[in-house]
């Protein structure tokens, strides 16, 4: 067997201990100086941050505003100028080329009418009345039918149709009956103008006839122990209106209550008695006083209360009586 040469291949080169300790040397210094680097740049855009992060407004380009072309809008054709457009025409709109109206209302036929129509009480009444060739009904007769229609004709207000209305129960037939038979035997009645004189007469007439000419006039009644009731004399009751002062000799200052405004001086008295019987503790010690003023033409009288301390004091006098619903305006007279 040929040995095998070894000798062409030379041993791989290797690490020694101060190489690998060099690169790691480097490595760590890079990543160092890397780090020093990014915190000193950071440091830099941090401390001019405030400067360089301002953001710049840039002006906007062109008018801010602009007027719209037609700043009135849209005018309708019946407000404003446009109505004499019609005029600078020379006429109206033109006329449309189709016409069409309106159909007529449906009215309802007689099968659609809401309920029963009411009955006329004069169409019945003639269609009810006797022909002039025709009889006249007897009273048996005409008792006799007016009960049956009465028994057979309901009321259409008040009647309740039911399943059985058509066919009549045996109490309706038996109350005709009756009656048929009550009245059957009943004289008929004959025209007034076949009758005599004395036999057209009712019995009660004839009655009164037969009677006695003349009649007793009834005996008065006694006096005795009858007293009449004395009349009363109207009296006629004034009601005064109490002190009344003038209003010209009123200093100007003086503190008023005025309680309304009347057309004469009467009818503002009248009012003030009304007052005083209404609030008579509070119009104590108070004076009428009736004010003439003039407002557009027309004289008319102011009805004002005297007697104030001061101004607190009327105005505690109206507030009293607004209390109950009464005109009141502290007023000082002038």
């Amino acid at each position: 067997m040929a040995d095998i040469d070894y000798d062409d291949y030379g041993a791989p080169p290797r690490m020694t201990g101060g190489q690998a300790q060099r690169l790691v040397h480097l490595t760590g210094a890079a990543c160092s100086i890397a780090l020093i680097v990014g915190v000193g740049l950071w440091g830099y855009r941090l401390a001019v941050r405030d400067v360089t992060g301002v953001p710049v407004i840039r002006a906007a380009e062109g008018p801010m505003r602009v007027a719209p072309s037609n700043p009135g809008g849209d005018i309708a054709d019946h407000q404003g100028m446009a109505v004499n457009v019609v005029a600078a025409a020379g006429g109206a709109a033109p006329l449309p080329e189709e016409i069409i109206l309106a159909p007529a209302p449906v009215e309802l036929s007689a099968e659609d009418a809401p309920g029963l129509s009411p009955l006329d009480p004069m169409s019945d009444a003639v269609a009810s009345a006797p022909s002039a060739g025709e009889p006249p009904m007897t009273e048996a007769a005409a008792a006799s039918a007016l009960a049956v229609a009465t028994l057979e004709t309901p009321d259409p207000l008040t009647s309740v149709p039911d399943a059985g209305a058509n066919a009549p129960t045996v109490t309706e037939d038996a109350v005709a009956m009756a009656l048929a038979e009550a009245l059957g035997d009943a004289m008929p009645l004959a025209p007034l103008a076949d009758l005599p004189e004395e036999a057209a007469l009712p019995e009660a007439d004839a009655a009164v006839a037969e009677g006695p000419a003349g009649s007793l006039r009834p005996k008065a009644r006694p006096q005795t122990g009858l007293q009449s009731a004395p009349t009363a004399e109207p009296v006629s009751v004034a009601v005064s209106v109490g002190p009344e002062i003038d209003s010209t000799t009123l200093t100007a200052g003086t503190r008023l209550v005025q309680l309304g405004a009347f057309d004469s001086p009467e009818i503002a008295r009248a009012e003030w008695i009304r007052l005083r019987e209404r609030f008579g503790d509070l119009m104590t010690g108070k004076s009428l006083v009736v004010q003439s003023a003039q407002s557009g033409g027309r004289t008319f009288y102011r009805l004002r209360a005297h007697g104030f301390d001061g101004e607190d004091d009327a105005r505690r006098f109206c507030a009293a009586l607004l209390a109950e619903n009464a005109a009141c305006i502290p007023v000082a007279h002038r």
